[in-house]
């Protein structure tokens, strides 16, 4: 029984990525989360590049770079940190509710990407982020106000 439930939930797993893939606003929107980062640096390469830069001497110049240079480095230790110590934290409350809260709102996103794309101009990513987001938060509320009342 377990094998058969452990197949058909990844096979829905599987058509629902699939149709994720299909939509033109999902494929947008994981097109768009990736070139913007990879066009940021392209930026910033060719600015670290510039060592005359608005007559500045260049060790101004090259001070100026090596101190954003590690303020990036340290943003980006700062990010995996957090999204570290968030994974964690959702492990630790992963459960069948939240396994239904994710599948619903991919797939969601999935087939109405491209309606909320027509009148939200929000990344499906940051919208499946939201729905999550917003199930642990509620989550959270009534666990409070349960445990007030019980008290």
């Amino acid at each position: 029984m377990k094998e058969r439930q452990f197949f058909w939930d990844w096979g829905y797993l599987c058509v629902i990525f699939f149709s994720l893939i299909q939509n033109g606003a999902s494929q947008r929107d994981i097109l768009q989360l990736i070139m913007l980062p990879v066009n940021w640096c392209r930026e910033y390469v060719i600015w670290f590049e510039q060592l005359d830069y608005m007559g500045y001497p260049s060790g101004e110049v090259t001070f100026e770079r090596i101190v954003s240079m590690v303020a990036i480095m340290a943003g980006i230790v700062g990010c995996v940190i957090l999204v570290w110590g968030g994974i964690e934290q959702y492990r630790k409350i992963w459960d069948d509710i939240y396994k239904m809260v994710l599948i619903s709102s991919i797939s969601f996103s999935a087939v109405l990407g491209n309606m909320v794309r027509e009148y939200l101009s929000l990344n499906l990513i940051f919208l499946i982020f939201l729905i999550n987001m917003g199930a642990i938060f509620l989550r959270m509320y009534l666990s409070k106000k349960k445990n007030k009342f019980i008290l």
